[in-house]
């Protein structure tokens, strides 16, 4: 009973959350839609915890109140106005049933290393109302007990309202940001045949598909900067979206630590950009307070301290002038690419020979990813860790975090399309 009801009051939030987004193109508009109820269950379960309150109780409560909503507020009438087109929703629904099948077939059903003694474990413990707070000891550090909440919280909201600890549920929430990324690659394209090229790219690629697989937190946050970049490349021609912009990149460190840094480089490059635009800072602004209050109060009620901060910047000095470290990074990355990535060379090849064609309008994103990934680069030549360890078992992770966003922001400049209006319609 107690899953019927989360299930129901996921549906009612959805469709509640779907009347307040203002993206014309549907299909995206719903993965913003099923993201921004996730990210809230995500958060209002954390402070549930924190409170001691019970969650079911609050549940009933939650019900009967979307349900009031529905009755006096949510507009029918605009729901039945969305359009249908046949053909790329037929084509869309055969890329997603082959992202399921594939996706059956490699998944582990606890997870790779991570999904199981990170995210899954973490899951355990939160789905315990009573004793929720052992996942913060000591004694299992290494599990990475500061890591944010968002993957293992959805878990346990599952799992305690089913009372029991099914395998199915991390592996379909670990299914939902592949979908999501295939959704934003093909619908951010006006050109159904240029947008189903990026889908095969990411279907086919076999390391993609297998990470993607295998439970981890990291396609959650490749999804994340995917779609927060989407809708600051859409703020042009709709600038009420940049709230929800400001929610969705804040929900990146929600997710993972990494994602503060998406954060932090996305937020100074939006305030760079628009800061002749005063209330649209302040709106991006808006959208982001909640997420960094609850980050902080985890940081400081509940979260260990990360493993890296202490050594991360000892022998500064040292570790700035080491010709070597330099060498191994760059090696690494170069080695991880070709053989993990090799679409990205050709890509690079092809910006650089056509790029006078470009209408560089997504200047602002690309640059954000650039200095995300020079971020990285940076962390790994002060880890506290053995360097050529740190970047074997990170280093594929952290390219697939910003992959399909490389990919959606390439094939808007191949399509000359970066100036559309999000008229997509499902």
């Amino acid at each position: 009973m107690t899953l019927f009801l989360l299930l129901i009051s996921l549906a009612f939030s959805i469709l509640i959350v779907f009347q307040k987004v203002v993206l014309i193109n549907v299909p995206i508009r719903i993965v913003c839609s099923i993201s921004l109820t996730l990210l809230l269950y995500s958060v209002a379960f954390y402070l549930i915890l924190l409170a001691g309150l019970s969650f079911i109780v609050l549940l009933n409560f939650a019900v009967l109140f979307q349900l009031i909503y529905i009755y006096k507020f949510l507009d029918f009438k605009q729901l039945l106005l969305i359009k249908f087109q046949y053909f790329n929703s037929l084509v869309l629904l055969i890329i997603l049933s082959t992202a399921v099948l594939i996706y059956q077939k490699r998944v582990i059903p606890w997870g790779a290393w991570d999904g199981t003694f990170i995210w899954n474990l973490h899951a355990k413990f939160l789905a315990d109302q009573e004793h929720w707070q052992q996942l913060f000891s000591k004694q299992i550090s290494w599990s990475h007990p500061d890591y944010p909440l968002f993957v293992p919280s959805l878990i346990a909201i599952f799992w305690h309202s089913e009372g029991s600890f099914s395998t199915i549920i991390p592996m379909l929430i670990g299914l939902l940001p592949l979908l999501g990324i295939i959704v934003i690659l093909y619908s951010s394209l006006n050109n159904t045949l240029v947008g189903f090229i990026p889908c095969v790219i990411i279907l086919l690629d076999s390391v993609f598909m297998s990470q993607a697989s295998a439970q981890y937190a990291d396609t959650w946050l490749a999804f994340f900067i995917l779609l927060g970049t989407y809708l600051l490349v859409s703020i042009n021609q709709n600038k009420n979206l940049i709230l929800v912009a400001g929610i969705i990149v804040s929900g990146a460190f929600w997710v993972k630590n990494e994602g503060l840094f998406f954060f932090l480089i996305t937020t100074f490059l939006v305030f760079f950009q628009f800061k002749s635009d005063k209330k649209l800072i302040l709106k991006y602004f808006l959208g982001t307070i909640i997420l960094v209050i609850i980050l902080i109060l985890f940081k400081i009620k509940n979260s260990a301290e990360n493993d890296m901060l202490p050594g991360l910047f000892s022998t500064f000095g040292n570790k700035l002038l080491d010709s070597n470290r330099y060498i191994l990074i760059i090696n690494f990355f170069k080695i991880t690419i070709l053989k993990k990535f090799p679409i990205l060379p050709f890509l690079l090849l092809f910006s650089i020979f056509y790029y006078p064609k470009f209408k560089k309008l997504n200047i602002y994103p690309l640059i954000g990813i650039v200095f995300l990934i020079c971020t990285y680069f940076f962390i790994y030549l002060f880890t506290p860790k053995d360097l050529a360890w740190h970047l074997e078992t990170s280093l594929d992770r952290l390219l697939h975090q910003v992959y399909p966003t490389i990919l959606m922001l390439f094939f808007i400049e191949v399509d000359g399309i970066s100036q559309r209006q999000p008229d997509f319609k499902l």
